[in-house]
């Protein structure tokens, strides 16, 4: 059996040439008649039987399965696909259920659409549409990539998605979405963020660039974001050496120094001589 990863060409219709097209309509022409005659033999035959017998004699007259193309995979392994197909090379293509097999390909977790058609004499041709990644998650020393919804895609070797935010959490992944949201209303500040940690169920601790862990409130925490802006962008706060930032008090910004951080003068002044 050969599958194509990916298949590069115009599409399936109108894929083949005209040549093997005209070679196409002829031979169905004569695999429905072929299998009409074979079906009016067996008319005392369960429909079952019918149908085999019809897919059979389609079989031998060049209507099985020779490649299968496939377009669109990206993350999905490609092993599971051919997992899910579970066709084989000269399996009657005819006699396949594709509604069947596109219900085990949506199964698959990164696939969130799917279409499989039929170009006869041989050749299948699958398109599949992909969940896109939004996040890796780690709860409990595991690791998982997750979508906007919150679902696992990939649990284990994450190294692929390195390049994600990590939240962290028993309930992060249900908050994932509106959290990374929220983060990119502000792109400069974005860019800066490693992980956000689920605290109690409630709220955020995000983690910046330069280890600075920003505590966000419960209830206001889009605004909280915007004041952190509005401070970097006057003050350049973020570029100094600081170890974590607390706003959630909306009249105030809390700032613990980090290490390096000029310590406050507590000597005694004009001692006297």
């Amino acid at each position: 059996m050969t599958i194509r990863w990916p298949w590069r060409g115009a599409g399936p219709i109108g894929a083949l040439p005209p040549a093997r097209r005209l070679a196409a309509v002829f031979v169905a022409g004569f695999a429905v008649a072929a299998a009409v005659a074979a079906a009016q033999h067996a008319i005392t035959a369960s429909s079952e039987d019918v149908r085999d017998a019809a897919a059979g004699v389609a079989a031998r007259a060049g209507f099985a399965v020779a490649e299968v193309f496939v377009i669109g995979r990206h993350d999905t392994p490609r092993a599971d696909i051919t997992e899910a197909m579970a066709v084989e090379r000269g399996t009657p293509i005819l006699a396949l259920d594709l509604g069947a097999m596109r219900d085990r390909l949506l199964a698959l977790p990164w696939v969130r659409e799917a279409s499989i058609e039929r170009q006869l004499p041989d050749t299948l041709f699958v398109q599949i549409s992909e969940r896109r990644p939004l996040a890796i998650w780690q709860n409990r020393g595991q690791f998982a990539v997750i979508d906007e919804s919150g679902e696992v895609l990939s649990s284990g070797n994450v190294a692929g998605h390195a390049h994600l935010p990590l939240v962290v959490g028993d309930d992060a992944p249900r908050h994932a979405a509106a959290l990374i949201r929220m983060l990119e209303t502000e792109p400069e500040l974005a860019k800066r963020v490693k992980a956000a940690v689920r605290v109690g169920n409630r709220r955020w601790d995000v983690t910046l660039a330069g280890n600075i862990d920003v505590r966000l409130p419960e209830s206001g925490a889009e605004a909280a974001w915007r004041r952190l802006a509005a401070y970097q962008r006057q003050h350049r706060l973020l570029d100094k050496p600081v170890a974590a930032i607390d706003l959630r008090l909306p009249d105030r910004v809390g700032v613990q120094r980090g290490p390096g951080a000029p310590q406050p003068d507590t000597g005694k002044r004009g001692r006297d001589a």
